[in-house]
C-alpha cells in the first residue's frame, strides 16, 4: 500500500537550545484542503497514537492560501515546554 504525505515538514533541526521557541515550518500540498481547525502537535518519545500529543498549536490558514495550490506555513511552539520530543 502506497502512502503519500500531503504535509512536508522542512528545516526542522535535530535539537533546540533549552528555552528556545520551536519553529515548525511545513509545506501543504495542493492535494490537501486547509481548515481553520488544523493543528500541529508535539509528541513525547515513544508515542503510539495521534491522540498522545503533549502539546499542540492551531495552524493558521495562510492569507495567501488558494485552494488547490501548494502553500508554506508555520507554527511556533513556546520555548518553556520541558519535554523530549521525537521527530517523525
Amino acid at each position: 500500500m502506497a502512502s503519500i504525505s500531503h504535509v512536508h515538514f522542512v528545516c526542522i533541526p535535530e535539537t533546540y537550545a533549552a528555552g528556545a521557541d520551536v519553529q515548525c515550518s511545513f509545506v501543504i500540498t495542493e492535494h490537501l484542503e486547509i481548515h481553520s481547525r488544523d493543528w500541529v502537535g508535539l509528541y513525547k518519545v515513544g508515542w503510539r497514537s495521534s491522540s498522545d500529543y503533549f502539546y499542540y498549536e492551531w495552524s493558521p490558514v495562510p492569507s495567501n492560501y488558494v485552494p488547490g495550490t501548494e502553500v508554506a506555513n508555520r507554527v511556533v511552539f513556546p520555548g518553556n515546554l520541558t519535554v523530549i520530543i521525537q521527530r517523525m
